[in-house]
């Protein structure tokens, strides 16, 4: 219910905005209908937390590939019969529209999914979970401040346009990367949960284990990527003025480990119902971002944006460690008492 009524939210938001925009009728029209989309995603996401839950990301995997089936079928249909924009836009609904009508059917057969009135619950709810979205937000505008000062500020032998091209390329890839340590996470966060509430010393056990995966991975992705970074940035732009795009891939992946094992402590710190504190954590990393990027990127461009994005990271990483093992040591003091 609390994520219907955002998502209802946000598209009214979005049919506002397109007021401002200099688009066409029929591209707002088609911004419109797909915008609709945002509602449905938020059944979508409530489904998926049920599947996280159960540890049954098997339903998941159901509901992606038999929508995604869908979605082909009606942009194969486009090209065959030329149905034009409303056809790719019928293609891109279909996928949200029917991945929630199966989410809702899969899960059905653990809960009743109706709508709550409860208030109280309601309000519970989105008292708990705006710390974290808010911290959320800082991460994401940590991620996306860079290449918007790059777009803007005054940089040395390159204009705007070049600037953020070459580092938004290299900046993709190592995105991708990215990818690992949140798919990683979803199955043990529901783990460390469980964990948790058994003992304290069997959360320890399960931290060290999902901890020990990350470095190795993180380590082997480095190397790899490293490596392969020419030939990635040569596959995803075949042409002269991206030879930069190597150089700052390669100093974004050094720092990837610390991507990899941030991912855990942020979570380690949600198990232990202290999500306040990662809105200091990643607001800390947002205004260091901000003013690094600021000094730097008028003397070295896209690499100080690079630098400046891994040892942001670390200032992360080192605040969160700080954080975990403080209230780790509050919780076994905790435990100390009771027994």
């Amino acid at each position: 219910t609390l994520r219907g009524m955002f998502g209802v939210g946000l598209v009214a938001i979005s049919w506002l905005l397109l007021l401002i925009t200099p688009y066409s009728l029929v591209v707002k029209q088609g911004i419109m209908v797909a915008a609709i989309t945002i509602f449905f995603q938020s059944m979508i996401g409530s489904a998926n937390g049920l599947f996280q839950v159960k540890l049954r990301y098997d339903q998941q995997l159901i509901s992606n590939v038999i929508s995604s089936t869908i979605s082909l079928g009606v942009l194969f249909a486009t090209v065959v019969y030329g149905w034009g924009l409303w056809g790719f836009i019928a293609s891109f609904i279909s996928t949200s529209v029917s991945r929630a009508i199966i989410n809702v059917i899969l899960a059905n057969r653990w809960v009743s999914v109706r709508l709550s009135h409860d208030r109280d619950r309601l309000g519970f709810l989105f008292k708990e979970t705006l710390p974290f979205g808010a911290a959320l937000l800082f991460s994401l505008a940590t991620t996306k401040v860079d290449a918007i000062m790059l777009s803007v500020m005054a940089l040395p032998g390159m204009t705007n346009e070049v600037a953020v091209g070459v580092y938004n390329l290299a900046y993709r890839i190592f995105e991708l990367v990215l990818v690992f340590p949140v798919f990683f996470m979803n199955p043990v966060y529901p783990v460390l949960v469980r964990h948790f509430q058994e003992s304290l010393q069997k959360f320890k056990k399960s931290i060290f284990k999902a901890e020990l995966v990350l470095i190795v991975t993180s380590a082997l992705v480095t190397v790899v990527i490293y490596i392969l970074a020419p030939w990635l940035v040569q596959i995803l732009a075949d042409a002269p003025g991206f030879e930069d795009s190597i150089k700052v891939l390669r100093i974004l992946i050094i720092w990837a480990p610390l991507f990899f094992s941030t991912a855990l402590l942020m979570w380690i710190l949600v198990t232990l119902n202290k999500q306040r504190e990662l809105i200091i954590i990643y607001a800390s990393g947002f205004v260091f971002n901000i003013i690094g990027n600021a000094i730097f990127i008028p003397q070295y461009g896209y690499f100080a944006a690079a630098v400046t994005t891994g040892i942001t990271e670390a200032l992360i990483f080192i605040l969160l460690l700080v954080f975990v093992i403080k209230n780790m040591r509050a919780q076994k003091g905790a435990k100390q008492e009771i027994v």
